[in-house]
């Protein structure tokens, strides 16, 4: 019976039998090469390893586990992976992990698509230095990691830059110290910070993200919400903020969603938005200046107008009269705001419906400046034009 069981598995097809090698710890897969010849060097072609030490593995040391990994890689050379696992451990006479960032740079050489690297101890935590350099990495997972060594100097700050990762989407970093004052990435649409990750006492990180956002409404990481009163995933984070940039695709579900439950800023002065909160509609914009009572200066980029009306058409086509909107509704004032920059390619209905919003909530025409943009060559030239835009000046780049 068991002859015939161990035949059943071998005659499944390769691929099969590899994703399944994939799933074991790498000494357990290697071990699988005494079945029968057809699983001889199986092994090194597996699309996932799966680096992981146990005190109650066949290994007498960890010293002993780093001999065979350092020797599996040398075997296996540098054929592709689709996912590298590695849990660090403390090594026997120290507080260290002397192969761990080899390991991982490793796995980034060999095109990785998903990594997850633990450290093996809450206290003395895995000292991440290998530089994080890929054209393929996908999904990073980091826990009991320490940031404090990955990073480039920029501008005297200490900044993880993974623009060096540029298919990079998930990035999950639990149980981590994050001693840097920005983590930025262009590509990141999925960020998980969570389970005692600790920032550094001295600043603030900034994290840049503006790919951030989710498109799913069935998530539980975010419409698991409300906690209490406050339902927003984003927005409400940043209720405190005195400058704020909010700029982001017209793709980015999170913050129009956000706008439901859209927190009052008290203390925003300062605030620059792009064509999302315009997209659809203008009840984005309506919304966010009727939740910033000292708002002072408001700068909006409008340059992706083909987007914009392309959604406004299919808008009107799905909803019918649900896809009019009259901005001239609402109504609310912005007594503190002094300064209305409008950046946009060309007057068009939406820069107009803008306008007709600002004058409907008091703000004098003196106060907003519509600057056209037509080429970084063109040279500057400020014109007049009709009250009826009420605007005091369009200037042309």
């Amino acid at each position: 019976m068991a002859r015939m069981a161990a035949d059943r598995i071998t005659a499944l097809p390769i691929d099969l039998r590899l994703r399944l090698l994939s799933l074991l710890p790498a000494d357990d897969a290697v071990r699988t090469c005494i079945l029968s010849r057809e699983w001889q060097g199986l092994w090194m072609k597996m699309p996932g390893l799966r680096l992981v030490y146990k005190e109650t593995s066949r290994f007498t040391s960890a010293n002993r586990f780093d001999d065979f990994v350092n020797d599996l890689i040398l075997r296996r050379d540098c054929l592709p992976l689709d996912k590298c696992e590695i849990q660090a451990y403390l090594a026997d006479t120290a507080v260290s992990y002397p192969f761990s960032n080899v390991w991982i740079k490793y796995s980034l050489v060999a095109r990785v698509r998903s990594l997850h690297v633990s450290g093996g101890d809450t206290f003395f935590k895995l000292r991440l230095d290998a530089p994080l350099i890929s054209d393929h990495l996908q999904t990073l997972h980091l826990c009991d990691v320490d940031l404090q060594e990955c990073y480039a100097p920029v501008d005297s700050e200490c900044c993880i830059d993974l623009s060096t990762c540029p298919l990079l989407e998930d990035l999950t970093i639990s149980a981590c110290t994050i001693g840097v004052h920005k983590i930025s990435s262009r590509s990141v649409k999925r960020l998980r910070i969570t389970d005692r990750s600790s920032f550094a006492h001295g600043y603030r990180t900034r994290i840049s993200a503006p790919s951030l956002g989710c498109d799913n409404k069935s998530c539980e990481g975010c419409y698991g919400y409300p906690i209490a009163r406050y339902r927003s995933v984003l927005l409400n984070g940043l209720a405190n903020a005195t400058h704020l940039e909010l700029i982001a695709g017209l793709e980015v579900y999170t913050y129009r969603s956000d706008l439901a439950y859209c927190p009052v800023f008290g203390k925003l002065k300062t605030l620059v938005l792009n064509e999302w909160c315009a997209a659809i509609d203008l009840r984005g914009l309506v919304r966010i200046l009727q939740h910033t009572p000292i708002l002072e200066k408001l700068t909006l980029q409008l340059y992706d107008d083909e987007v914009f009306f392309s959604i406004i058409c299919d808008v009107s086509i799905n909803n019918g009269a649900e896809g009019n909107h009259d901005p001239t509704e609402q109504s609310f004032a912005c007594a503190h705001l002094q300064i209305v920059n409008i950046e946009c390619e060309e007057i068009d209905a939406r820069v107009s419906e803008i306008l007709k919003i600002l004058s409907t909530c008091g703000i004098p025409r003196e106060h907003i400046s519509l600057k056209i943009t037509r080429s970084p060559s063109h040279c500057k030239l400020t014109i007049s034009v009709p009250q009826a835009l009420c605007v005091s000046a369009i200037s042309y780049f």
